[in-house]
């Protein structure tokens, strides 16, 4: 059985040697120091599928709109994690709601009630005036029920506002953002 995974590795390691050779990202020589940051991106790329290509900066620790890497240079954050993180890094009041959920129940999946979820769904029902809400995990699942409803109804609707859709880089997600030329 190990040697049917070493094809598989050597294909992996070439990707990553040709990942970092096209986007310029290389270990550092022997007796060089690197900065703690470079060595972070190093591993990364070593180690880690490269599907995407991030901006040279390490985030060690962030709050509000401020984020420090671990150097100690501070940046300001106009990203907000693709609008994840639009309140900010570690506010306050969403902080205190976490560590408090977190001690009492950190994950109750659909298949039982919950004491949390009915009056929350209630809530979003009454503020967006919906019949009822159908909570996802990620947007590529939003993406996925999207496309369910496209097929089942369709035909009443006839167009998918694409440029106004965002989400991950599920193949679902990418075949619908794709320009046709």
């Amino acid at each position: 059985m190990a040697t049917s995974k070493r094809p598989l590795q050597r294909l992996l390691s070439r990707v990553c040697r040709e990942t970092r050779r096209t986007y310029g990202v290389r270990p550092q020589g022997h007796g060089h120091d690197p900065s703690f940051s470079q060595h972070l991106i190093n591993l990364e790329y070593e180690y880690s599928a490269h599907n995407y290509h991030p901006v040279p900066i390490v985030f060690s620790k962030a709050k509000g709109s401020c984020i420090w890497d671990p150097e100690g240079n501070k940046y300001l954050d106009f990203l907000s994690a693709y609008s994840a993180v639009n309140q900010g890094h570690c506010h306050p009041r969403i902080m205190k709601a976490l560590q408090e959920q977190a001690e009492k129940l950190t994950l109750s999946s659909r298949a039982f009630y919950n004491d949390r979820f009915p009056v929350f769904a209630e809530h979003l029902t009454n503020m967006f005036g919906y019949d009822m809400v159908l909570p996802m995990n990620t947007g590529a699942e939003g993406v996925e029920t999207a496309l369910k409803l496209a097929r089942k109804w369709g035909y009443e609707k006839k167009k998918i506002p694409i440029d106004e859709a965002s989400s991950s880089k599920q193949l679902s997600t990418i075949i619908l953002a794709m320009e046709i030329a």
